[in-house]
């Protein structure tokens, strides 16, 4: 299941789906003289891809950071606002973020940031204080070895958290959360590939002033912030998604 999100609920959000090693990843670098480039991908014979739907997403990855959408709810996400493209003030919201996070920015309230020097987004993003929800969406550069760790960094019990890395759903605290700093493992097939990650994290009361952010290991012990060197914020190629009929 294609996990990542542009504006509104991404492709196939919480359905069931088939998905045995995350997402098929294909670089298309072959240059074919017409100024194009060919490439592929694999289909794993279990589940039996004749079955089943496909689509196959065509993005590009710009280096430097992540992609940001804001969202309000009443309904502890069940149910979500249209994406939030400007603030109270008419002001747009920030979009690209350097870190998979709050960049440092301490928030207290539903609707924190009273002013635009507050807050990752800006400045105020509803006219009254409000719950929201952040999703964060991009591609993750995995370094040094296959085996990762990663830790959800936060002291705000009353927060709740879904993340997502290659498209498989490694930590999942939205109805509540068991402690506030947790930690899951995933290993990668490669170092240096790129990976889907996401992370929807919803801020449902006041809280005392934290910061939130999505760090790694190698160790499990260590943690630090993913820099944004390794972070790749990702532009839809136009018409995507394409169907694709797999036959056997």
């Amino acid at each position: 299941a294609n996990q990542q999100g542009t504006n509104g609920l991404p492709p196939m959000y919480g359905s069931t789906v088939g998905s045995v090693s995350g997402t098929l990843h294909g670089v298309f670098n072959t240059a074919t003289n017409d100024g194009r480039f060919a490439g592929y991908y694999q289909v794993p014979a279990t589940p039996d891809p004749g079955s089943l739907v496909h689509y196959l997403y065509g993005s590009l990855a710009h280096l430097g950071g992540v992609t940001a959408t804001y969202y309000t709810t009443a309904d502890g996400g069940a149910s979500l606002s249209a994406p939030i493209d400007q603030l109270n003030d008419g002001t747009d919201a920030t979009k690209h973020l350097n870190l998979l996070g709050t960049n440092g920015a301490a928030l207290t309230t539903p609707d924190a940031a009273p002013t635009p020097a507050t807050g990752l987004w800006g400045g105020q993003l509803t006219a009254a204080d409000q719950e929201y929800i952040v999703r964060w969406t991009g591609l993750y550069q995995n370094a040094a070895q296959t085996a990762k760790y990663f830790k959800w960094d936060s002291a705000v019990a009353t927060d709740r958290v879904k993340i997502w890395i290659d498209n498989r759903l490694v930590i999942d605290q939205w109805s509540s959360l068991a402690q506030t700093n947790l930690t899951a493992a995933y290993t990668f097939d490669a170092v240096d590939a790129l990976y889907d990650v996401q992370v929807e994290w919803w801020r449902s009361t006041s809280s005392a002033s934290a910061a939130v952010d999505l760090q790694e290991s190698t160790d499990n012990t260590v943690f630090t912030d993913i820099p944004s060197d390794r972070l790749f914020y990702i532009e839809d190629i136009s018409g995507s998604p394409y169907a694709v009929t797999v036959a056997s």
